[in-house]
């Protein structure tokens, strides 16, 4: 298997040295593979890569915390997002209500104002 052999060049070598990014590729790949990704498991891991733990957990701490604060904002734009549209329904709403006021006013003072006589010119005597 092409990964476990990666694994297996990774724990063999002495010079690596993981960035964050391994860490979060190596704790997603422990969710992946159906393991429980907290601090005895990140442990456990990196122990079979001859890595030191406590960098991996730090950034792992980092990635749980950086999610959550992202799902927190999701949640805060859905809602201003629903307010928004709320207010705009309330305008729309309060346009309609006058357009149908003044339709209803204009209607009234059609129907109310005397019919426009014909003015008739005298006929002429001869």
């Amino acid at each position: 298997d092409p990964i476990e052999k990666e694994i297996a060049a990774i724990a063999k070598a002495n010079t690596f040295l993981p960035e964050r990014y391994f860490s979060f590729g190596l704790c997603k790949t422990m969710e992946a593979v159906g393991v429980e990704v907290n601090w005895d498991s990140i442990k456990v891991w990196c122990g079979k890569l001859n890595m030191d733990e406590s960098r991996t957990q730090l950034d792992w701490d980092l990635l749980e915390r950086s999610m959550k604060k992202l799902g927190e904002l999701e949640l805060l734009m859905k809602q201003v997002e629903i307010r928004e549209k709320k207010r705009l329904a309330e305008r729309l709403e309060e346009k309609a209500k006058k357009a149908a006021e003044m339709a209803a006013a204009s209607l009234a003072a059609s129907t109310s104002a005397p019919a426009p006589t014909e003015d008739k010119a005298p006929a002429m005597a001869n």
